[in-house]
Parts: structure tokens; sequence; C-alpha cells
């Protein structure tokens, strides 16, 4: 025990800090806009899960207040979904597929409003996200939309963890 208090006492300063503690974006920035996303895929909604998510994120981090208007805000986050491919991973005995893989990119953009510059930008930005079939046909469409509602939410914890910590 008296080994780990000096170490602990070195790293006290080392600049880490835990997810979601620290941020690097410009000390003015307080409300944030998310645009709703341009959906350029065959995709029906994809749109509206990916901005809740981004929302549910930024809301989570708890520094920043979201505001749909953009000229109330000191931010913008937007994009366009560019593509939504849907790809069996695995095919059983009798030639069906019991497991998709589904990929989202996007055109993302995060601009500082008051100082009119971008903070962070990725024209190909995606996720990917794998889903088990059972035998029921039905079941397709249910387990695509809760792999649609898992890579949203993984996608939206990522993309905003590399605007406000800088990664």
């Amino acid at each position: 025990m008296l080994l780990i208090l000096p170490i602990l006492l070195l790293n006290w300063g080392c600049g880490y800090s835990l997810k979601g503690e620290g941020s690097f974006l410009p000390e003015h920035i307080k409300v944030i806009a998310v645009a709703e996303f341009q959906n350029q895929t065959p995709r029906f909604e994809l749109e509206k899960v990916i901005n809740q998510k981004l929302q549910e994120e930024l809301l989570g981090r708890g520094n920043f207040t979201l505001n749909p208007n953009q000229n109330e805000a000191d931010a913008l986050l937007a994009g366009v979904i560019t593509q939504y491919k849907t790809s069996p991973k695995s095919i059983n005995d009798e030639g069906r597929a019991t497991s998709y893989s589904i990929r989202i990119t996007l055109d993302i953009k995060f601009s500082d409003l008051k100082e009119n510059k971008t903070l962070f930008e990725d024209k190909n930005y995606s996720v990917t996200e794998e889903y088990q079939l059972t035998n029921l046909d039905e079941d397709f469409l249910d387990q695509e939309e809760f792999a649609i509602e898992e890579a949203a939410k993984r996608l939206a914890e990522a993309l905003i963890s590399a605007i406000l910590e800088g990664f």
C-alpha cells in the first residue's frame, strides 16, 4: 500500500482524464445544435436513429446544452448518411444466411459557429455491427432494427469522444 501511494502522486498531474470528463473544445462552446442528418440511403428513417443517439450521447456528457436552432448555438454537428450496407456473414447448410453485418458510413462535420471554423471533419466515418438470425423469417427485420440501434449507439459514443476528447 505504501508503494502505491507515491506512484499515484507521481501520476496525479499527468493530464489523463476519464471518458466524458474532459473536453478539448474551446471554452465558449456551451450550446450545440445537432442538425437532422441527411439520409442518402434507401434505409427508411436511419437519420432519426442516428440523430437520437448523438443527442443522447451529448446530453450524457453533461457539459452542454442542445438547441435545435443553429442561430442560438455555439457549435453545429451536421452530417450526411452516405451508405447503408447489409452483407451476409455466415451461411448454413441450406444456403441461408444466419448472420449479417451492417455498415453505416457518414460524412460528418462539427463546426464552431462563433469562430466560423471546422473543429472536426470526417468524410468517411463508419461503423459496423453484426447480428444473428434465428430460423424465423420475421426475425430478420427485428434483428436488423436492433443492430441499427447498437451501431448508432456505438457510432455516437465514438464520434462524440473523438470530437470532445480531441482524438
